[in-house]
């Protein structure tokens, strides 16, 4: 039955390959278009984790005491 279903999907793809080739085009072009409007990062760690977190919040009184060691920490608050 696999067998039968890989045959047949071979088949098809060469007797229409440029049906093949710009279907997949098409759909790369579809999905790549997608990705970059519904996908994204957020690349500033202090938006990553809850500011009510204990750690975090340690983290940002010693930056507002020590901003001399802001950059070192990958944090600019200074």
């Amino acid at each position: 039955m696999l067998r039968s279903l890989i045959v047949r999907i071979v088949g098809f793809s060469t007797r229409f390959a440029w049906v093949v080739v710009a279907a997949a085009t098409v759909l790369t072009a579809l999905c790549g278009f997608y990705t970059a409007r519904h996908f994204s990062i957020a690349t500033d760690v202090r938006e990553l984790f809850p500011t009510n977190l204990a750690w975090a919040q340690r983290a940002t009184h010693f930056t507002a005491t020590f901003p001399h060691y802001a950059n070192s920490w990958g944090r600019s608050d200074s």
